[in-house]
């Protein structure tokens, strides 16, 4: 806790996952999935079914380990940063940036 205290006086945005989702319950329901990413419910079984995120079944539901789903996040948000710095480059590139 003191670190994230830390990024709070560096102005840093922390965030604070629910206790629920801890250690405790290493397994979640599409739902808390999708709120974990900040995504539909749809948009997350259609990750699922494309294979983008491992999952298993409990008899008719779909659960999502939670270290899978963290992964995966940290894997998008790499990709997610890595295209943006792309883009910025290009674009000074290009000229578009004022100097």
């Amino acid at each position: 806790m003191p670190s994230q205290l830390t990024s709070l006086g560096h102005q840093h945005t922390v965030k604070v996952v629910n206790t629920r989702w801890s250690r405790v319950q290493e397994s979640l329901t599409t739902q808390e999935a999708a709120d974990l990413l900040h995504v539909s419910r749809p948009y997350l079984i259609g990750l699922l079914d494309k294979g983008l995120i491992p999952y298993y079944r409990l008899r008719s539901h779909r659960r999502i380990r939670l270290e899978d789903l963290l992964a995966f996040r940290e894997k998008f948000d790499a990709e997610r940063h890595a295209a943006l710095d792309e883009l910025s480059r290009l674009s000074q590139e290009a000229g578009l940036y004022d100097e």
